[in-house]
Formats: C-alpha cells, sequence, structure tokens
C-alpha cells in the first residue's frame, strides 16, 4: 500500500492543475485527428471504451468484438470476439495499474456481455484468466481495489459481487 501511495503521489505532483486545464473557447478550436474502422461495418458501435496511458485504447463493439488500438502507431494491435458475434461487449476496461513491460504484451481487461458473465483477459494471447458467471444479467460496471487484486461487479439483474481477481475467486 504505501508502494503504491508514492507512486500516485508523484504521479498527481505532475499532473496539471485544473486552472491549466483549456477553456471551452480552445476545446472549440480542437479538430480530429484521426478516424478508425476498428468494428465489424454489419452491426456498427463501439458500446464501451478505456484507455491506458497515451498509447492502448481497448474498444468493446456492437459486433461482439474487442478491439486493441495502439494510437501511437495507429495500428489494430489485437481482435477478438470472446463471447461470440453475437453477444455485443458492455463493458470493457483495462487493468489499472499494469506494470510498463505488461502494456502492450499482457494487457489484460475486463470485458462483459448481455448474459451477465464478465473475463478478465489478456487480449494478446486471448486467453481468460478469470471468468465471472454469477450474474443474470449485464454488467453494467465494474471498480478496482487500489491494488488491483479486487473488483466489484455491478449487474442490471440487482446484485452485485465482490472477487479476488489474483486468486481467481468469488468471495462475495
Amino acid at each position: 500500500m504505501e508502494k503504491l501511495s508514492d507512486n500516485l503521489i508523484e504521479k498527481r505532483k505532475k499532473q496539471k492543475a485544473p486552472s491549466d486545464y483549456p477553456k471551452r473557447d480552445e476545446l472549440a478550436k480542437f479538430k480530429e485527428s484521426g478516424s478508425y474502422p476498428l468494428h465489424k461495418s454489419t452491426a456498427p458501435g463501439i458500446v464501451n471504451m478505456d484507455v491506458l496511458g497515451d498509447q492502448y485504447v481497448i474498444t468493446g463493439g456492437k459486433d461482439g468484438q474487442a478491439v486493441l488500438f495502439d494510437a501511437e502507431s495507429e495500428q489494430i494491435v489485437t481482435k477478438f470476439s470472446p463471447y461470440g458475434e453475437a453477444n455485443p461487449l458492455t463493458l470493457t476496461s483495462f487493468l489499472p495499474g499494469q506494470a510498463p513491460e505488461q502494456q502492450g504484451s499482457l494487457v489484460m481487461l475486463g470485458t462483459s456481455h448481455k448474459n451477465g458473465q464478465l473475463g478478465l483477459w489478456n487480449i494478446q494471447e486471448q486467453k481468460s484468466l478469470y471468468e465471472v458467471k454469477c450474474h443474470s444479467a449485464t454488467i453494467s460496471d465494474i471498480s478496482f481495489q487500489a491494488l488491483n487484486e479486487f473488483v466489484a461487479v455491478g449487474s442490471r439483474d440487482g446484485s452485485w459481487s465482490f472477487h479476488n481477481i489474483l486468486e481467481g475467486k468469488k468471495l462475495g
């Protein structure tokens, strides 16, 4: 916990103060820098996305695909359908606090679909590391504990669950 605290303190010292943020008129001058068709045109639409640092973007689409995109090289790193193309991905999230050597090679994400399952995946290897199968409706949100050992999962079935993702077991 102390190591994480020290790390966060250093990162926060480098962050811009709110007064340094762009003003409304400055934001109006922003221009699109690129457009990337990541998902199939037969089921268009990105349902959810997450960003890791300045380099990686993960998107979950109506086509059931998870797409890992490298913004620096403007290339798709990998794409796959963890639950089949008939199941839109409703939640994508990088595991926070990944080590630099994991970024781009061992990127993990949580994905869920309308059947209430959630998986922690190594997207590079397209390998499931842990599956949550205790909900009967869409996963609506997840929240990682600061050290990334635990995750709370909320579902549209009105329930929530708590998991130790390092040990791969449901706690409550």
